[in-house]
């Protein structure tokens, strides 16, 4: 009997990835795919047509959603020994696949229950499934992560596993990947190209030239002499460090002291640095008398100062002197 499952091409296992994300098991015989694309199922049944089998796309009246009906008994074996059959959602295992296809495996997971922004993210409520998915990807050098959440089904709240792909490198090997394919959902992968592009730009915004070449002569503005490299002159106008500190730095007076020193332009409060550092003593012996301040008291019976911390077990703030007949005063 005829079947593409196992996978032996990357389109069937794009499509095995896309069943274990949107598909159920109607029957011993008969499996589906649900999307609301109906394009996508279109291609999807002119290859599994292509290779001998009963498919075709029915759409539903009352609602914006479209579905693969594909008859195998050899497909049908195959996803039920692999837990892909019904109760899928939170039973689901390890699948066999060859290594080679479990790339476009991910790729059909993220078409069908992935979610694409500035990252590709992968939904399951199966942990044993997240699990096997994160292992496989981080196996074929792509980096995975997994996060478990909580979600609310109806009354009760269920675990949902996220499996997050957010290095760069990473998510240019899946939009390479998915270029190789005849059918992918387009809407997504070009969110994810326009994502990446954006990546790489504001990479190459930060990092700074390289300095290569050999040394060259320059002039500053100024007039001095410099000794600059070949690739750094393109990027910035060479400046000597006088002129650096003239165009960063202005005269300032210190509202303490009254005397004039050097700053920066975008200094709030203007003080020098000793004048600074004598504030910063004073408001710590401030603080610590404000502290001790609060712990001293005097006695009842005398003028003499007492620290409230060490008082006897009485509660009455009382001296020395006076705390050995401490049973004579009332509270």
């Amino acid at each position: 009997m005829k079947a593409i499952f196992p996978p032996s091409t990357p389109q069937s296992a794009y499509i095995l990835g896309f069943y274990a994300a949107d598909g159920n098991l109607a029957s011993k015989c008969t499996y589906a795919i649900s999307q609301k694309e109906k394009c996508i199922l279109e291609k999807m049944e002119r290859y599994i047509s292509g290779k001998g089998l009963d498919c075709s796309v029915y759409s539903y009246l009352n609602k914006d959603l479209h579905k693969l009906d594909v008859k195998s008994n050899r497909d049908c074996e195959f996803l039920s020994r692999n837990n892909l059959g019904r109760g899928k959602t939170y039973f689901a295992k390890d699948i066999e696949i060859d290594r080679h296809l479990l790339i476009y495996f991910v790729i059909g997971l993220i078409d069908g229950d992935g979610h694409i922004s500035g990252t590709t993210n992968i939904y399951s409520a199966s942990r044993v499934f997240s699990t096997w998915v994160v292992r496989i990807l981080n196996d074929i050098g792509i980096c995975a992560s997994l996060k478990e959440r909580l979600r609310l089904n109806r009354l009760n709240y269920v675990p949902m596993y996220d499996i997050k792909i957010n290095d760069l490198g990473s998510l240019l090997r899946l939009y390479c990947f998915s270029r190789k394919l005849d059918f992918v959902l387009d809407r997504k992968w070009d969110k994810l190209r326009a994502s990446v592009t954006k990546k790489i730009k504001s990479r190459s915004r930060r990092s700074r030239p390289i300095k290569t070449g050999n040394k060259v002569e320059v002039e500053c503005t100024c007039g001095t002499k410099l000794m600059r490299q070949e690739n750094e002159i393109k990027h910035h106008r060479p400046t000597c460090k006088a002129c650096v500190y003239k165009y960063t730095r202005i005269n300032r007076v210190c509202t303490m002291c009254k005397e004039s020193y050097h700053a920066a332009r975008n200094q709030k409060t203007p003080m020098c640095t000793s004048c600074r550092l004598q504030l910063k003593e004073k408001t710590k012996l401030d603080r610590k008398k404000d502290r001790e301040c609060k712990w001293i008291r005097q006695c009842r019976h005398c003028d003499k100062s007492i620290i409230r911390r060490y008082t006897n077990k009485t509660g009455l703030y009382l001296c020395q002197e006076h705390s050995k007949y401490s049973y004579m005063y009332k509270s």
